[in-house]
């Protein structure tokens, strides 16, 4: 179908009929929202559109992540972006925890890991060889104990 004949115009509109055609409804988009007007001549008919998904959360964590943003002083979409930024780390070192455990479980694998880091320690050239480490082992096991009692482990 002729797009013109859609709008009632039997030809190409002529310059008035083209610009009331054209300001009947508008669309504008501008970073992150969506304005849209149904009549230009009249704008207090546009309505706004939310341009990003919706997430719907119970009124307390709406409340709860409210307070965060204020009390940092940023918006509640930042917050929750390193929210997840840092739920994502967190997975990261589990997994990384969790492949150790696995590793440590069967001894031949983990003397091989061990025999392998000594390698590489050799090639580092640094002169660390027979320096002390840098945790005594009490330290290590106050340190791991602290973890466990954090994270439950």
């Amino acid at each position: 179908m002729d797009p013109y004949a859609a709008k009632g115009l039997s030809e190409f509109p002529r310059e008035r009929e083209f610009t009331n055609w054209f300001t009947h409804r508008l669309t504008i988009t501008h970073q992150s929202s969506t304005l849209e007007v149904t009549n230009l001549e009249n704008a207090m008919t546009a309505t706004r559109k939310p341009a990003a998904p919706v997430v719907k959360l119970k009124p307390q964590t709406h409340a709860e992540l409210q307070a965060i943003a204020q009390e940092q002083d940023r918006s509640m979409g930042d917050v929750v972006a390193s929210l997840i930024q840092q739920y994502r780390k967190e997975q990261f070192w589990e997994r990384a925890r969790i492949s150790v455990e696995r590793l440590k479980s069967d001894p031949v694998a983990w003397q091989g890991y061990l025999d392998e880091i000594a390698e590489w320690d050799t090639l580092a050239g640094d002169g660390l060889e027979n320096e002390e480490p840098y945790y005594t082992p009490e330290e290590e096991a106050e340190i791991e104990a602290e973890y466990a009692r954090t994270y439950g482990r």
